[in-house]
């Protein structure tokens, strides 16, 4: 790792490379995640015991990883959901909007209604059907 090799605390090398992305002096593409795994306790010697320990991990990993996609289907709910974000957001977390409001005024659900309204007269006006909008 950079850190020990330089001798740098890895949060000071972190934010100083964050400065310089911020910066534009260097472009920062975070491209995949490397697990790292340290062996704390003396590996089992049966071939019984190590395909617990293999059943115990996979188990774990499939968790983490069933947990990730429902992160991600709520995420895909949310920007293409028929609510308003920050309503959205804020049930979520078990809270409302200020003054119990429906909609926040500015996130891009609420921006996009005006158009909405105007494709449901489009297609409800026959005349105006033939219209390419």
């Amino acid at each position: 790792m950079a850190s020990k090799q330089l001798g740098i605390p890895r949060p000071d090398l972190l934010r100083k490379l964050n400065g310089w992305n911020d910066d534009r002096v260097v472009e920062l593409k975070p491209s995949g995640v490397v697990n790292v795994y340290k062996i704390t306790k003396s590996l089992p010697k049966s071939a019984a015991k190590i395909d617990e320990l293999a059943a115990d991990l996979y188990r774990s990993m499939e968790s983490r990883e069933k947990e990730a996609l429902h992160r991600t289907d709520e995420m895909l709910a949310l920007i293409t959901g028929k609510k308003c974000f920050a309503l959205t957001l804020a049930n979520h977390f078990g809270d409302s909007l200020p003054d119990n409001k429906k909609e926040c005024g500015h996130c891009q659900y609420v921006f996009h209604l005006p158009f909405r309204a105007l494709k449901r007269f489009v297609h409800s006006n026959s005349i105006l059907q033939s219209v390419n909008y």
